[in-house]
């Protein structure tokens, strides 16, 4: 949802998968099933321009299926997939196995061998920035708060200084 400096460490390695790089941005439906009512923060639109403004990607796929067909992979020319196992709608890493195990989106790749899982090593999440944003909502209020009376009492001062 939020693209972040965790998403750009996860681009810049599977820049090193191959040289071109297709990132698929699910619709905003997909990501509110996954995620829950609060998402998607970003919409449609603005989460695939924030992918495409990043260096590390070539092309966005907008609303890629949910499971990965060998259609979409032929037509697309695709020979690596790359999983993120932590990239869990809970917020909680998973481990590889499990998301083996489980995840039928990825049986095509995997059956084909051209399935990677990769873990980015980044601390930072869509769910913990939420959280902070979350956490901080009274600080950001009573910032926001003060500085628009003060902005109002300038203005005010300005109006009656020049006669207004």
């Amino acid at each position: 949802d939020l693209f972040h400096a965790g998403h750009v460490a996860v681009l810049r390695q599977a820049r090193t998968f191959g040289d071109y790089v297709i990132v698929g941005v699910h619709d905003d439906a997909e990501v509110n099933r996954v995620w829950g009512p609060a998402f998607p923060i970003m919409n449609l639109q603005e989460r695939a321009l924030s992918v495409l403004g990043c260096k590390f990607v070539d092309d966005v796929l907008i609303g890629p299926p949910i499971v990965i067909t060998k259609q979409m992979l032929s037509t697309l020319r695709i020979n690596v997939v790359l999983r993120f196992p932590e990239d869990s709608a809970d917020g909680r890493p998973r481990s590889i196995s499990t998301v083996s195990e489980t995840d039928l989106r990825y049986e095509v790749p995997e059956a084909m061998g051209i399935c990677r899982d990769y873990r980015s090593g980044h601390g930072l999440s869509v769910r913990q920035i939420a959280d902070r944003v979350k956490a901080e909502a009274d600080i950001l209020k009573e910032r926001f708060d003060r500085k628009a009376s003060l902005e109002k009492e300038h203005t005010e001062r300005k109006v009656a200084e020049l006669g207004y």
